[in-house]
C-alpha cells in the first residue's frame, strides 16, 4: 500500500509540475485573445494579466468565466477553443493538487 501512495504521490508531483505551466500559458493565451479582440470584456474581468494584474479578485472573475463558460456567450471560435483548454487545465490542476495535498497528510 505504501509502494502504491509513493507512487501516486510521484505522480501527481510529476504532473502538478508538468501541467501548472501549461495551464498559465493557457490562461495568458486567453487573457491576451481577450485584450486584443474583446478590450471591453477584458476591461470587465478586470484587466487580468498572469503577473502585472494578478489580484484574487481578478482571479476569480476569469476562473469563473471560464467555469460558468461565459465565453460561449461570446461566439468567437478561437476564444472558445481558448478557454476550453484552459479550463481543461484547470481541472486536471486542481485534481492534481487536491492530491497532491492529500498524500501529503496521509
Amino acid at each position: 500500500m505504501k509502494d502504491l501512495m509513493l507512487l501516486v504521490t510521484i505522480m501527481a508531483w510529476g504532473g502538478g509540475v508538468i501541467l501548472i505551466p501549461i495551464y498559465l500559458f493557457a490562461l495568458q493565451s486567453v487573457n491576451k485573445y481577450l485584450e486584443c479582440m474583446h478590450h471591453s470584456l477584458w476591461v470587465d474581468l478586470g484587466r487580468p494579466h498572469i503577473l502585472l494584474n494578478n489580484s484574487m479578485v481578478n482571479s476569480v472573475r476569469v476562473i469563473r468565466f471560464l467555469i460558468e463558460r461565459q465565453f460561449l456567450d461570446v461566439n468567437d471560435e478561437v476564444l472558445t477553443r481558448k478557454a476550453q483548454f484552459a479550463l481543461l487545465m484547470f481541472i486536471l490542476c486542481s485534481f492534481l493538487m487536491l492530491v497532491m495535498f492529500v498524500s501529503l497528510v496521509i
